[in-house]
């Protein structure tokens, strides 16, 4: 574990606001970006996500992605109208094992992912058939200029140096290429957190996880555009991202129509918020992002 600085203003000045699941997580005091502090080094971080990652949610990780197919499917159509290019080169970063790079692949995208888990990357080969590199993306060594657009599925903050990546893939896309993020929403999650903390025992025992999520950093609307800024790209444009359907992590023992129903509440509330607010205040769990180079 290592003691570290503020990505985002460089300060050293953070104090701890709570402890998540045995990890620390700060707020810098100079520009309020929230980060895991002390955390794993870097070659630490590279091998749990490339050895341990896929073991923790073994089981879980089908699910997900079934979850995400809808929004798989609306990103990649809203992605072919933004981008200038007919040659539809994409690159996933953190593919996983590759569903997404597969349904980019069968509507005609031209699809390349980095995967650090090499069983993760194994199977998107050998599955799949598509083309994946078990390496990060500053050491894939891939041709500048080349990609139409780059994705970062809940990824991002994951990371041990997203200032580097952010940058690397910068280099990666062409002039305009679009830049795709989803993250979670930190100001959620950290509202969940604490509300979760303060729920009778009984409540507790109905909630079979903490349902919050918070890794290496943890972005709102204003540090994601922040850090963005910072490593050179454009146009950027950030929204509530709609809810997977189900509790894919399985975080709830509810029944699954019951989580629906709180997730589609949850989706007509946090748009309506930001619809009103003129696009000021974001409340949903995760934030999606387009950006250009």
């Amino acid at each position: 574990m290592e003691k570290v600085n503020c990505i985002l203003c460089g300060s050293w000045e953070s104090r701890e606001i709570c402890s998540y699941k045995q990890v620390k997580i700060a707020h810098c005091e100079k520009c309020g970006f929230i980060y895991r502090n002390p955390r794993l080094k870097k070659d630490s971080n590279e091998q749990f996500y490339s050895f341990d990652y896929y073991k923790e949610y073994e089981g879980i990780d089908i699910k997900i992605i079934e979850a995400r197919l809808d929004l798989f499917r609306t990103v990649l159509k809203k992605l072919s109208k933004k981008i200038s290019y007919d040659s539809r080169k994409i690159l996933d970063v953190g593919c996983g094992h590759g569903h997404f790079l597969k349904l980019a692949r069968d509507l005609g995208w031209n699809a390349k992912g980095v995967e650090l888990s090499k069983t993760a990357c194994a199977y998107a080969k050998e599955i799949f058939g598509l083309d994946v590199v078990d390496k990060s993306v500053d050491r894939a060594c891939l041709n500048e200029n080349y990609f139409d657009t780059v994705t970062l599925w809940n990824v991002l903050d994951h990371l041990s140096s997203p200032l580097v990546q952010l940058k690397e893939i910068r280099r990666l896309l062409k002039p305009r290429g679009v830049l795709f993020i989803r993250v979670p929403n930190v100001s959620f999650h950290l509202f969940v957190h604490k509300l979760f903390r303060l729920l009778p025992q009984f409540l507790k025992t109905r909630l079979i996880n903490d349902p919050s999520v918070i890794t290496n950093y943890g972005f709102s609307s204003k540090t994601i555009k922040k850090i963005l800024n910072k490593t050179g790209f454009c146009n950027i444009a950030v929204y509530n991202s709609p809810l997977s359907s189900g509790d894919p992590y399985k975080s709830a023992s509810f029944n699954q129509g019951f989580v629906k129903l709180i997730k589609l509440l949850l989706n007509m509330v946090s748009n309506a918020v930001y619809f009103l607010s003129f696009g000021k205040f974001y409340i949903g769990s995760s934030l999606i992002i387009y950006a250009e180079k």
